[in-house]
């Protein structure tokens, strides 16, 4: 007897196409994709269209496998290569994982190929791995690496790429030590090959991307001196570019700002501190930069640039607000003129436990809108879980949300305390939650990362010391004194978390899906150990449980869900402490009725008296 096939055998190519897109992780993705090998060939085109390796290991595996199979690696449009620190040496990582690149990129397989980012602490050990991907990827219009302690050669393979259409270079704290004044004098040799090739061979950039993050600048002023018409997204970290070695005569404007003004098509512009001063943002006309919808940046740059307000959708403040400096009513005053903003992203650097009573109130009068909201209160505790959860139904329009906080002393678990915030928003669909040590160093995580360095818009990504996953949380504890330093104790212990609100048809919660992963993070670059559980937690009532029948369900347990429930603190768990307290009160009422009334039979007793103490509670008015 033949079997029936499958129905997903049978299922158009282009609709489980569809179904892919709408899975949340990847890890959803690969179980479909491994259905059978007739779903793996039609959704390896989403599996595999942007590939992000962590090791080195992964690299050799991954990308040899990529090179002996042209059908899948037809597919792959991003390749990342995020080196974390392992066991073995930086070099030992970087000479494994050039070697592989170069082997999948000479094989020509990688034909679909537009983007490419290399993050790590120091350049490629190996020049030709640039040739590689130039020549056996023609699709190639992004490219990002990163500069540390090692300088690139002056006949580097990096500085023979032309018409390229999105370029992202970041400065690793080795360049900030022993080269910061590399891009200062314009007539050195490489200073001079990088901004040729970027200014005169990239005429068309649409993205630039120049981060970094240190207390003391690196100086790139030549940058003001490019024209790309075409620019859509800038960013820039810790550079200074707004300076002149003259004085400036009647009527002229500061470089960079000159700069902002020739770039009408700017979209997204990511400031630091260091770019620019906001008195000179005064200068600035008014006119110019009509499409900008996503600034990052200071408040106080922020509050220069009024002719943005009106336009702009997403606002990060990159450095945290001082609230001993900065009040929450001066923040909500510049967010309130931010009438069309949808996505916000703040930290706060609290000096005092009571500092943060009125900033969840002030962001919520000021930015009712919120469909995306990432906060930090670092330094000092701030929100009880329960209150916050509460609290934050001000935001009727939010989606999703990442919170960043110190543990409150004595606050529930983080589990608990996410079914909270479930159980009172609803309207939520993703959210985390993260809790950080209260010496936590600047700059603080975020959730999910706007200001990517290498540009990798949806790859989630920690700004902050060799974290990156989404959702990380920092369990509080003190960092090691110095004394101990020698010692191999955990630098951090962390688990991260990413909680997924599932509702009924009618947007009730049923199931909040969390995943969690302890890490521990060792010192002397010696790695990380990791652990990580999936869980679901059933959040509607026993009646409604998902795998529920017949009386409690059988997803929670039958008895002991109903138990659970009537100690559960929530409207449904109000409503059965209730209905329980009124059953008992009549059982109790019947049973007085019954063993009263057997004992007015069997004894003769028919006097009024005895009667009416029997009805006492019922309302009951028996003649004798």
């Amino acid at each position: 007897m033949h079997s029936q096939p499958s129905p997903l055998a049978r299922t158009p190519g282009d609709l489980l196409i569809e179904i892919a897109h709408c899975l949340d992780s990847r890890s959803d993705i690969l179980h479909l994709s491994l259905a059978s090998s007739y779903v793996f060939s039609h959704i390896s085109s989403v599996l595999y269209e942007s590939v992000t390796l962590n090791t080195s290991q992964q690299c050799h595996f991954t990308l040899g496998m990529l090179a002996a199979h042209s059908n899948i690696a037809r597919h792959v449009r991003e390749l990342t290569l995020r080196l974390q620190p392992s066991h073995h040496s930086a070099s030992d990582d970087g000479n494994a994982a050039c070697t592989a690149v170069i082997r999948v990129a000479s094989s020509k397989t990688l034909d679909a190929l537009c983007r490419f980012v290399w993050d790590a602490d120091e350049l490629p050990l190996h020049e030709d791995m640039w040739f590689a991907l130039r020549i056996g990827c023609p699709q190639l219009r992004y490219v990002g690496t990163s500069i540390g302690c090692t300088l690139p050669r002056l006949n580097s393979h990096l500085f023979d790429f032309c018409n390229l259409s999105g370029f992202a270079l970041h400065l690793r704290p080795g360049f900030y030590e022993y080269h910061v004044d590399l891009f200062m004098d314009e007539d050195q040799p490489i200073s001079r090959k990088f901004w040729d090739m970027l200014i005169h061979r990239c005429p068309n950039l649409e993205e630039l991307s120049i981060e970094g993050a240190s207390a003391i600048p690196a100086d790139i002023h030549a940058l003001v001196q490019g024209y790309w018409p075409r620019l859509k997204k800038l960013s820039l970290g810790d550079i200074c570019i707004d300076w002149i070695p003259r004085p400036l005569t009647p009527g002229e404007k500061r470089p960079f700002v000159a700069f902002l003004e020739a770039h009408k098509e700017l979209k997204v512009i990511k400031l630091s501190r260091h770019n620019i001063q906001p008195i000179h943002f005064a200068s600035l006309d008014p006119t110019c930069l009509p499409s900008v919808t996503s600034f990052s940046g200071t408040h106080q740059q922020l509050q220069a640039l009024p002719h943005l307000h009106h336009s702009l959708k997403q606002v990060t403040f990159r450095d945290p607000v001082e609230t001993r400096e900065v009040s929450a009513p001066t923040i909500a005053s510049i967010l309130r003129e931010l009438t069309s903003l949808t996505d916000l992203r703040i930290s706060f650097a609290l000096h005092s436990m009571y500092d943060s009573g009125n900033l969840l109130r002030s962001l919520i009068q000021s930015c009712p809108n919120l469909r995306h909201l990432d906060l930090t209160c670092a330094h000092k505790p701030s929100f009880q879980l329960d209150a916050f959860a509460k609290t934050i139904r001000g935001f009727p329009k939010l989606r999703t949300l990442h919170l960043t906080i110190v543990k409150y002393p004595g606050d529930e678990t983080l589990a608990s305390g996410a079914v909270r915030i479930a159980q009172s928003n609803p309207r939520l669909q993703k959210f985390s939650v993260t809790f950080i040590p209260p010496l936590f160093p600047a700059p603080f995580p975020y959730a999910w990362a706007p200001d990517a360095p290498l540009g990798n818009e949806g790859t989630p990504t920690y700004l902050g010391a060799g974290f990156g996953s989404v959702g990380s949380i920092l369990v509080p504890i003190q960092p090691f004194s110095i004394s101990f330093s020698f010692l191999p104790l955990p630098k951090y212990v962390c688990i991260q978390g990413l909680f997924t609100l599932i509702t009924d048809a009618h947007g009730l919660p049923l199931t909040l899906q969390a995943t969690e992963t302890s890490r521990v993070i060792w010192p002397w670059r010696l790695g990380e150990t990791v652990r990580s559980k999936k869980y679901e937690t059933e959040l509607g009532p026993f009646g409604r449980r998902r795998g529920g029948r017949g009386g409690f369900g059988r997803g929670v347990g039958g008895f002991r869900g109903l138990v659970s429930l009537m100690f559960e603190r929530s409207s449904a768990g109000e409503e059965v402490r209730m209905i329980l307290f009124c059953t008992a009160l009549l059982l109790l009422a019947a049973w007085g009725f019954a063993v009263g009334g057997r004992r007015g039979i069997g004894t003769g007793f028919h006097s009024g008296a005895n009667i009416g103490i029997v009805g006492l509670g019922l309302g009951l008015e028996l003649a004798s």
